[in-house]
């Protein structure tokens, strides 16, 4: 249907512009030759998209129903049925992990395999048969895994590739103004700000108040690591910013009555389950405004703006790298086994998810991140080449990176 449309659309583009090349002069005619280009190739372009929208992936499964009141007819009706949902219902398990069906069971039901004949663009019974009060099925079903996937990711039900695992951080940075600690720690608060908008979950200004009250909270200032481990442990937080600021007057000559303070900040980024520091910095920066107490806020501020805007996406990375196995994996035959594959990754002690981000069944290739609560790459490399149902051999590990293929 979409390909007769598609030659249609050319065909009448093609027909519009020849009659009117017979109609204009030579000057016209460059002209409409060049809108013939675009339309033409433009109607070619979006019937490929139409058609890659299209493509479809062989899935084989089995099926087993009762023959209720020796009604066989009516038995091969439920098998057709439930085969092509099992296809959709496999297709569906590789893109949402198995926590999320059981809690948003009615969402998928009513979502995604209510529209099971619409994803299943056709299949082919392999075998069928009756055996005593059984109807037994193959088939081999194929899905437009495409719109699966557009589906799911509509109902907000997709697997995302975010590996960060949305940790807790606290910042706790102390501040000073002229040799006089500061009762409210600005940069503290830009730097928190930073965070929240990246969509990390910040521990709130109440406790972060709290904890610096606390013995330790000084010295885990300082950059002593065991108390600022100390401090994210008893207090459930996954990622402490910890460091020191501090504001002194500059200048108020040559300002036209504006005053000038000028801010230094040294910070450290520190991973508790590891005690690893992931980043650390220092920034200068200078601030103006009509009164000292404005200025070195102004001068505090500007530091933490610039601290952050290079922390963030650094710590980013760097807990991407720590909380993610990127595989590619080879020889993978059908869908079967990706599904057979990606449930054993997820039962893989550590790894909170998978996200695939894509696989070619024409090659057999799979990408697969495999997000971590703990552990890393060479683990899971470890773990997989102990898989019994499918025999992998484990290429090479560099780094966060697996490279595999199935034996």
């Amino acid at each position: 249907m979409i390909s007769r449309q598609g030659d249609n659309n050319t065909l009448s583009t093609c027909i519009l512009v020849y009659a009117l090349l017979r109609e204009e002069g030579k000057m016209k005619r460059i002209f409409l030759f060049l809108i013939a280009g675009v339309l033409i190739f433009g109607n070619i372009s979006c019937l490929r998209a139409q058609l890659s929208d299209t493509k479809t992936e062989a899935i084989d499964v089995e099926v087993d129903v009762a023959v209720l009141n020796n009604d066989v007819n009516a038995a091969r009706e439920r098998a057709l049925m439930q085969a092509q949902r099992r296809a959709v219902e496999l297709v569906v398990g590789v893109f949402v992990n198995a926590a999320t069906l059981v809690g948003k069971a009615q969402l998928v039901d009513s979502q995604i395999y209510s529209k099971t004949n619409g994803y299943v663009k056709t299949y082919e019974v392999l075998s069928e048969k009756r055996d005593g009060d059984s109807f037994k099925m193959k088939m081999k079903a194929y899905v437009k895994v495409g719109d699966v996937n557009r589906d799911l990711d509509a109902v907000g039900l997709m697997i995302k590739g975010t590996t960060i695992q949305n940790p807790r951080i606290m910042v706790l940075i102390s501040e000073s103004i002229d040799d006089a600690e500061a009762p409210i720690s600005t940069s503290e608060s830009e730097i928190s700000n930073h965070f929240m908008s990246t969509g990390y979950r910040v521990v709130e200004n109440a406790e972060v108040k709290h904890i610096r009250a606390l013995p330790e909270a000084k010295a885990a200032m300082e950059g002593d690591i065991d108390a600022v481990t100390k401090i994210g442990k008893d207090n459930k937080v996954d990622v402490i910013v910890i460091g020191k600021a501090y504001a002194n007057f500059n200048t108020d000559k040559g300002l036209g009555g504006f005053i000038s303070y000028r801010a230094t900040i040294t910070a450290k980024v520190v991973k508790i389950d590891s005690s690893e520091v992931l980043y650390t910095a220092s920034k200068s920066g200078a601030g103006v405004d009509l009164t000292k107490q404005n200025a070195a806020k102004a001068s505090l501020t500007k530091i933490g703006e610039l601290l952050s805007e290079e922390m963030v996406p650094d710590v980013t990375q760097a807990l991407n790298e720590k909380a993610q196995a990127q595989l590619t994996i080879s020889n993978i035959p059908d869908w079967n086994k990706l599904s057979i594959l990606n449930k054993n990754i997820q039962s893989m002690q550590g790894v909170s998810s998978t996200y695939i981000r894509s696989y070619e069944s024409d090659t057999g290739v799979a990408s697969i991140d495999v997000n971590l609560r703990y552990g890393n790459a060479s683990q899971i490399a470890s773990y997989l080449s102990n898989i019994k149902v499918l025999p992998i051999e484990i290429i090479a590990v560099t780094g966060n990176v697996i490279e595999a293929k199935v034996k």
